[in-house]
């Protein structure tokens, strides 16, 4: 017995065609050939002593190598001595495992270079004939095989066909030749498109001329699974991303970006730090670093689906591209059509950390007609300092045609032309929106938007520092023609040319006769200054203005800007005391004012409907300067009540001691109402902005406990507020993490 690779010859020197039924031991002998097989060893042919004279051991020692076989018989050829046949010389064969007769064709088929054994029915991937796992009713996967002609005749062949139950889910794309000639091969393709979730399985089947091996068959196989974490993608039943790794497959998946998508849960992104390793400074003498994540969308195959985060939150996303533009979760998000079914809505993104050289922004590096809204975005975000850079925003780096609604960002950003929202922001409408955070930039620095154009912004808010040179404002940096309307910035200014700095806007341009700028309605707070110590006293509000415009009813405090005028005439300077008196927005005998501002409630010579400001007179929110109605609407979760109690209905309002007091992350605050009352529970900062409101509504005489859950908040101190019919009080808390 001998073996070699996938072949087998075992010799039998004194069997088969019993020549002398007294003595089977002088039968001539055989032998025979094996393959292997997935149940072990088959026997495909069998051999004889070709002289079939007696005595002959044919089959006396055998030898394997390759599919080749010498196989010896001790006595035969001619018989020399016909009276001692034990004296014949004897001889030596070599055959060709099969068969042996080698005349004729001989298929072999091969997948990625690797024999597929005629029979075989264990798909493997090594050999291609296990396709893999792909995505059903969206991908398709290809495997091409070779059929080999190792014969000495011409091989013919069939169309191949695919039978069983999953037949239909494979498909022949290219079909082998009708005929091979010897020492040569022809080639054919199946496609795999599966339907389901599961494994698919099927039998290939190909007639041919070779006798021995007619039909080829072998079995392949492919498996379908969900794209991402479920569903279709369509309106109806968005593709479910609950995972980093969908969010990859999000990225890498250019034929999803018309897609729809809603996240199912919050994901931690902290792997994108250690992701997709390449050049990134054209440099050979440098190693390759992490670039992190690849934005979803780009200018070849924008983003033009809906991503809804359903309020959930992704968290240390982290990108390092400095040569790179359009940078963000989504790199170029695009609605051409301006119909409002791109969108990006209800998604929080917290700690992130870029780097690239433009158009970069917390959530969307580029933006050409796609809606936003309720969304947040908090981190940082720095320009490569290439010269050719810059457009950088806390949600949007560049924006076009496009509407943000409701979105709020804390981001601190350092680049060229940036804004804490949107870098530069053209014919597009901000409406309810704040920002705050440290944004430093060369050219264009706004603490809302460091550029626009033909852009209405409204009900908005800034609440940070700007540093600039050219063109640096508290809310925008530059303003070519559009409307700001409603809208505050609260933070310090500074600036390298004064000319273009003020607390408000840092210039403001028409474009033309029919695009004149307008801003109503308006105010700031913040401190002005030039980066060099010049002194400024006329930039309160703006710093230049070029052309045709209109400013009404604006206002900037003179103590707290540093500024006595404002260079351009438009806005009134105030005191801090009158910025805090609601008669100095609504009386229209007040100073500078000739329509009054829609506040709630309808003071003095307020007839709006819109109820788009308000103001806190006891000046725990906002200073007691005025704030936008919607910032004092944000709601959060309400707080656990774990006691309350109507037995010994105490005889006054009160406001008990909080403990524990310093906390960590939990505190119980407790308090009484001698009877029936509308309370107001809430917790600001220090700045006066409310963190957390805890209770709003009516509530029956008794005693009252519950636990405030303080987890996302950052360290530092509030104040817990109490309200209860005439009644007030308040107290610090302390939170250390």
């Amino acid at each position: 017995i001998s073996a070699a690779g996938e072949h087998l010859v075992v010799g039998v020197h004194g069997q088969d065609n019993d020549l002398n039924d007294l003595n089977t031991l002088s039968d001539p002998g055989s032998a025979y050939f094996y393959t292997r097989c997935d149940t072990g060893w088959a026997c495909e042919s069998q051999v004889v002593s070709p002289i079939r004279d007696h005595y002959d051991c044919f089959g006396w020692d055998v030898g394997m190598s390759g599919n080749h076989a010498l196989i010896s018989s001790l006595y035969d050829k001619e018989d020399e001595n016909e009276e001692n046949p034990l004296s014949d010389p004897g001889s030596a064969y070599i055959f060709t495992s099969g068969t042996a007769d080698t005349n004729g064709a001989e298929i072999n088929i091969t997948g990625n270079g690797i024999d597929i054994v005629n029979g075989d029915s264990t798909p493997s991937i090594e050999d291609d004939t296990d396709f893999g796992t792909i995505v059903f009713f969206r991908d398709t996967v290809t495997k091409t095989f070779t059929i080999q002609n190792i014969g000495t005749d011409i091989l013919n062949i069939s169309t191949p066909v695919i039978r069983g139950q999953d037949s239909c889910l494979f498909s022949i794309i290219k079909f082998p030749a009708d005929q091979i000639p010897v020492n040569d091969t022809s080639t054919f393709t199946i496609q795999y498109n599966p339907n389901g979730v599961g494994v698919n399985k099927v039998l290939v089947c190909i007639d041919n001329s070779d006798e021995d091996e007619n039909p080829y068959t072998f079995n392949i196989q492919g498996c379908g699974r969900f794209a991402y974490s479920g569903g279709t993608g369509t309106n109806d039943d968005p593709f479910i991303i609950s995972s980093f790794n969908d969010l990859l497959e999000l990225s890498e998946s250019p034929h999803d970006w018309d897609k729809s998508f809603i996240q199912s849960t919050d994901i931690d992104a902290s792997a994108s730090d250690s992701i997709n390793f390449a050049d990134h400074d054209s440099s050979s003498s440098t190693d390759p670093v992490a670039l992190g994540f690849l934005p979803i969308g780009n200018l070849t195959t924008p983003f033009t689906g809906v991503y809804d985060g359903d309020g959930h939150t992704i968290s240390n996303l982290w990108v390092y591209r400095p040569f790179e533009r359009r940078i963000g979760l989504f790199g170029y998000m695009a609605d051409s059509t301006f119909s409002e079914q791109t969108e990006i809505k209800n998604l929080d993104l917290t700690s992130i950390d870029y780097t690239a050289q433009g158009q970069v922004g917390g959530l969307v590096g580029y933006n050409y007609g796609g809606v936003i809204d309720f969304c947040h975005v908090q981190g940082y975000i720095r320009w490569s300092g290439n010269l050719l850079g810059g457009t950088m925003g806390g949600l949007i780096g560049g924006n076009n045609k496009s509407i943000i609604s409701n979105c709020q960002t804390r981001v601190n950003i350092h680049g060229n032309q940036v804004g804490g929202l949107v870098g530069n922001n053209i014919d597009g409408t901000i409406i309810n929106c704040s920002a705050s955070g440290a944004i430093q930039g060369q050219i264009f620095a706004g603490g809302m938007v460091g550029n626009t154009s033909k852009t209405d912004i409204s009900n908005s808010y800034f609440d940070g520092d700007v540093i600039g040179y050219h063109y640096a404002g508290g809310l925008v940096g530059l303003v070519n023609a559009g409307s700001i309307q409603n809208c505050y910035s609260a933070g310090s200014v500074s600036g390298g040319n004064a000319d273009t700095t003020g607390g408000f806007c840092g210039y403001v341009n028409s474009t033309g006769i029919f695009y004149g700028a307008s801003i109503e309605h308006c105010y700031s707070l913040g401190s002005v200054y030039l980066t060099d110590s010049t002194e400024l006293t006329d930039h309160g509000f703006l710093g230049s203005v070029f052309g045709n415009n209109d400013f009404s009813d604006n206002f900037f405090n003179v103590n707290t800007s540093g500024q006595l005028s404002d260079v351009a005439g438009a806005a009134t300077p105030l005191d801090s005391s009158a910025m805090r008196n609601i008669a100095s927005f609504t009386k229209l005998t007040s100073t500078g004012l000739d329509s009054a501002w829609d506040f709630a409630y309808n003071h003095y010579d307020d007839a709006g409907t819109e109820d788009i400001w308000d103001l806190d007179p006891e000046g725990i929110i906002n200073n007691g300067y005025p704030f936008l109605f919607w910032e004092n609407g944000d709601t959060v979760s309400l707080p656990e009540i774990v006691g309350i109690s109507d037995q010994n209905i105490p005889d006054k309002f009160k406001l008990n001691p909080v403990y524990p007091n310093p906390f960590n992350p939990r505190t119980t605050i407790s308090y009484l109402l001698p009877e029936n009352s509308y309370i107001e529970l809430n917790v600001y900062n220090v700045r006066g902005k409310l963190a957390d409101r805890l209770i709003d509504g009516y509530a029956e005489a008794g005693k009252y406990e519950l636990i405030w859950d303080a987890s996302d908040m950052p360290s530092g101190v509030y104040i817990v507020c109490m309200k209860a019919e005439e009644f007030t009080a308040s107290q610090k808390l302390v939170l250390i993490k």
